[in-house]
């Protein structure tokens, strides 16, 4: 009998939701989906702006893991790209669009920011970005190394990042200001493999 139970309770605990993950149209087909038991239903909007400017505002929905919920961000220099991740945790909730960002505002962290060398832009940080941020991004068909500003969550490579060409490839985060100057350690490390990559290509 307790087993009986507590198949029903494991049965219980996964969601089912509404996916619309767009294709690079930006259109998308409603379906709907069972999470794993970890996940629940999630409305997610992602803008990516630069030099200030809104290049670009995507809409989906799809079942995330519990942690990735709320509001995150990262910026280099000129780029930048906000997440909104609005969750709910009843069987198709996730019927609405994600709302737009709050705001954002500068906050007391500094980082450097950058695509490519040289990098020495003092870049203020904003809203919860605690993190600097390293990372390996491919620019104009080559690779260059991008420093800026990001949220703890995006240092974490979440599944919403997935795809997502303009973070990159995450190569480390910090905590302090200027903690991701091209002088420490793992970014010289870090720097090394990239050059040999552009001579070999």
């Amino acid at each position: 009998e307790n087993k009986t139970s507590l198949f029903y309770l494991l049965s219980a605990d996964a969601l089912k939701c509404n996916e619309c993950i767009p294709d690079q149209a930006g259109t998308c087909t409603n379906k709907q989906v069972e999470c794993s038991s970890n996940q629940i239903c999630a409305s997610l909007r992602e803008i990516y702006s630069e030099g200030g400017a809104e290049r670009s505002n995507v809409l989906s929905k799809r079942c995330v893991p519990t942690e990735e919920c709320g509001d995150s961000s990262f910026n280099y220099a000129n780029f930048k790209t906000s997440f909104v991740i609005e969750c709910c945790n009843s069987d198709f909730c996730n019927t609405k669009d994600a709302s737009a960002p709050i705001k954002s505002i500068p906050n007391k962290m500094k980082c450097y920011g950058c695509v490519g060398l040289p990098c020495n832009r003092t870049l203020n940080c904003e809203s919860n970005q605690d993190r600097c941020i390293t990372s390996t991004v491919t620019d104009q068909g080559g690779t260059k190394v991008a420093r800026g500003c990001a949220t703890k969550k995006i240092c974490s490579s979440p599944t919403f990042l997935q795809g997502n060409k303009i973070v990159g490839k995450v190569d480390s985060c910090c905590e302090g200001n200027y903690c991701n100057s091209a002088t420490t350690a793992t970014a010289s490390l870090l720097a090394v493999p990239l050059i040999s990559l552009v001579l070999l290509y």
